[in-house]
């Protein structure tokens, strides 16, 4: 795959990962509402609901720093493997 597929999957997965939260949470900010959520619900809390919780805190805020350089950063090209994060879907759900 070349860089520019990469961003294209990447940029894909994400509005996957952000339309699931909007839907879930009925909420117009996504993945940022989501992250806000998960801060202040905190690791030990998060964990009673997911045991991958703090992961998934960390690959959100990790894939919105991502999204948003590839988006606002001019020739960023940031991804270097096919192997895209992977969002555990169920922290969310367990959570709402």
């Amino acid at each position: 795959m070349t860089a520019y597929e990469l961003n294209n999957s990447f940029f894909e997965e994400y509005k996957s990962v952000d339309a699931f939260i909007r839907n879930v949470y009925r909420t117009d900010a996504g993945v940022s509402a989501y992250i806000g959520f998960m801060e202040e619900t905190g690791f030990d809390e998060g964990r009673r609901y997911c045991v991958t919780w703090k992961d998934d805190f960390y690959k959100l805020k990790h894939m919105r720093w991502l999204r948003n350089k590839l988006a606002h950063d001019v020739g960023m090209y940031d991804i270097k493997t096919p192997r895209l994060i992977q969002f555990n879907y169920s922290s969310a759900v367990f959570a709402a």
